[in-house]
């Protein structure tokens, strides 16, 4: 900018800073998958990762808190604890970083460290700051929120903000076992749950996708496709099939791919939509749930 006066230049060269975080590694798995660990200002460590599906379309997963508070069971993250929310930049950067890896991502889910309905203020500028012309350019229906549950945010997010997508760990449709594995769900019962996801339904007009983490022996039985199909009965919805991906530590294990096969079949046989996702990054653990962990 050479208009600029040069003791100006100068000045802005010594102080000014084009990102408050710095981009300490990449980690590629060699399928398309790309985690990026980022340093905020003040030390905490935040990880983002682009994935890649079958058709090629490239989407980044972005966090939205350092660590986690909602402790899932069967998510690393959950074991952090939360150190701090993450500011409307921070969460921006994350974007900006991730488009210096790859130009053509064209897709954004809050699916990363964090729970983002808790951290729904700096969530939702950072919302409007990606979907702005003059910012990233990205369409709202572009940007996918994923939620482990808690109904007021989803009503909130509803009614006060544009139209992106919502995307809800639902882990099981069995209240006891959801209370076990999500301790959110004590206060945020399925019955409460649902009335939000409709509600979201009637505002939005948007299919709403349900993430399904499958876990050997606990929530892959006949006894669960039962109560998940009562569970979305009058429901516009997609389910997300997970296979547990490994967390050190954590008591869990993935179902055979036989058993798998079963639930989703058992769940199509019903004309339900249903996906497999695919295992991406696990190697690397920026898989679902691995986020947090030690590479």
């Amino acid at each position: 900018m050479s208009d600029l006066p040069l003791d100006l230049r100068k000045l802005l060269e010594d102080r000014a800073r084009q990102y408050t975080t710095e981009h300490l590694e990449s980690l590629k798995d060699g399928k398309g998958t790309v985690k990026l660990r980022l340093k905020c200002s003040d030390g905490f460590v935040v990880e983002t990762v682009i994935l890649e599906d079958k058709t090629g379309r490239r989407t980044a997963c972005l966090s939205s808190q350092a660590g986690c508070a909602m402790g899932c069971a069967f998510c690393k993250t959950g074991t952090l604890g939360l150190s701090r929310q993450l500011e409307t930049h921070e969460i921006v950067e994350q974007f900006l970083h991730a488009r210096k890896q790859d130009e053509t991502i064209g897709n954004i889910v809050f699916m990363g460290m964090g729970e983002p309905l808790v951290n729904f203020e700096n969530l939702m500028k950072a919302v409007r700051i990606l979907h702005e012309p003059s910012g990233c350019g990205l369409g709202y229906k572009r940007i996918t929120v994923s939620t482990c549950g808690l109904s007021e945010g989803i009503e909130r997010l509803a009614l006060e903000t544009p139209s992106v997508r919502l995307a809800l760990s639902l882990i099981t449709a069995d209240q006891g076992k959801r209370e076990s594995l999500i301790p959110a769900a004590r206060t945020n019962t399925l019955p409460r749950l649902k009335k939000s996801l409709l509600a979201f339904q009637k505002e939005k007009e948007s299919r709403i996708t349900l993430e399904y983490v499958l876990l050997k022996g606990i929530n892959d039985g006949r006894d669960e496709v039962r109560k998940l199909l009562e569970f979305i009965r009058g429901l516009d919805c997609l389910i997300n099939i997970i296979p547990w991906n490994p967390v050190k530590g954590l008591p869990f294990e993935r179902p055979e791919s036989v058993r798998t096969e079963e639930f989703v079949r058992a769940l199509r046989s019903e004309g339900i939509s249903v996906t497999r996702r695919m295992t991406r990054g696990v190697s690397i653990n920026s898989a679902c749930g691995q986020l947090g962990g030690i590479q």
